[in-house]
């Protein structure tokens, strides 16, 4: 690994780090409970700033809104039915929009340091979605393996946490190379 990957992967690292302890400090802005205000595929509650699942509706990023969410990151590419215009609909309700475009060709790490990035910068609390939840889950195992060092089974559970199913075993195709 080059010194100049390795300084980037530390700075990411520690900004994550940082982002995750502070996470912990309180409990998350939405309860289970209140989820199911929600109409999204596979909701997961990621920490107090983080919530992650399918493709939220205009209602959805109303009462996320509402609840204090400031970032939307959207992992959905182009071409995929969102069934109306997020962005704008995101932007009219003052959030902070991100799209980074995802399919199984870029599961990777680069895109992980993408995700993190847009997490770190966001205007907390952020809710990241793709079309169901497992793209999201699978960035979030690929980051634990890769990046923070967790086994295989760890990274693939906190993957879960996070939305990863039916995807499962690609990612562990993934994790495995």
């Amino acid at each position: 690994m080059s010194a100049q990957w390795q300084t980037a992967r530390q700075v990411f690292l520690t900004l994550f780090t940082a982002i995750s302890l502070a996470a912990c400090a309180s409990p998350p802005l939405l309860s289970e409970s209140d989820l199911a205000m929600l109409d999204i595929i596979n909701p997961q509650i990621v920490g107090r700033s983080v919530v992650t699942g399918g493709q939220p509706s205009a209602a959805d990023l109303t009462v996320l809104k509402q609840s204090g969410f400031g970032t939307i990151i959207n992992l959905r590419r182009d071409g995929e039915d969102l069934g109306f215009d997020e962005a704008e609909e995101a932007k009219a309700l003052g959030f902070n929009y991100v799209s980074i475009p995802v399919g199984m060709d870029n599961l990777d790490v680069e895109t992980v340091l993408s995700l993190r990035e847009a997490l770190a910068q966001s205007k907390a609390p952020a809710f990241v979605h793709c079309g169901s939840g497992n793209r999201v889950g699978a960035l979030y195992a690929i980051g634990a393996f890769h990046l923070d060092g967790e086994s295989l089974e760890s990274a693939i559970s906190k993957g879960r946490a996070a939305g990863l199913t039916v995807i499962e075993p690609q990612v562990r195709e993934i994790l495995a190379q």
